[in-house]
């Protein structure tokens, strides 16, 4: 019995919903497919704009990047000049220290150039990861730097 109700409920609001849907005047229909078209063309306009935005914004980083690469390159290559003036069993450990600053430098060179853009959190972790190594670099070339002063 109470299946019967049940079904004779659903049939009654499955009929009612199509007898709403006829009683809907032409003109309205029109004025939803126009609606429906504006807002396509909006939302396509959007995701143009998105993409250009997202496109500028990773090479706006990637010059950034190069930047600041070239420019530890430069302070790696007067480390270099000063560590030539210093003692033979000196010089070996500080030819170490430059040629792991080189390498870590040059991986991040790799990293930014090989990196393959992807949407929302993993550009933005990529971004967070590439700036924290290339501050810790910078903070390893001062402080050898430093050392280089001091004495």
């Amino acid at each position: 019995m109470k299946m019967s109700v049940f079904k004779y409920a659903m049939f009654a609001m499955i009929i009612h919903g199509g007898i709403q849907s006829c009683n809907q005047k032409p003109s309205e229909k029109a004025e939803q497919v126009e609606d429906a078209k504006e807002n396509l063309e909006s939302s396509e306009k959007e995701l143009a704009e998105a993409i250009k935005d997202s496109t500028m914004e990773e090479a706006e980083f990637k010059i950034e990047m190069e930047n600041r690469l070239v420019e530890n390159e430069k302070k790696i290559a007067d480390l270099k000049i000063a560590m030539n003036k210093e003692r033979k069993d000196t010089r070996k450990k500080y030819e170490v220290e430059m040629e792991e600053l080189d390498s870590r430098n040059q991986n991040i060179r790799n990293k930014v150039k090989d990196y393959k853009k992807s949407a929302g959190d993993k550009w933005q972790d990529f971004k967070m990861s590439v700036n924290k190594e290339m501050d810790d670099l910078g903070k390893s070339i001062s402080e050898r730097a430093e050392k280089n002063m001091n004495k």
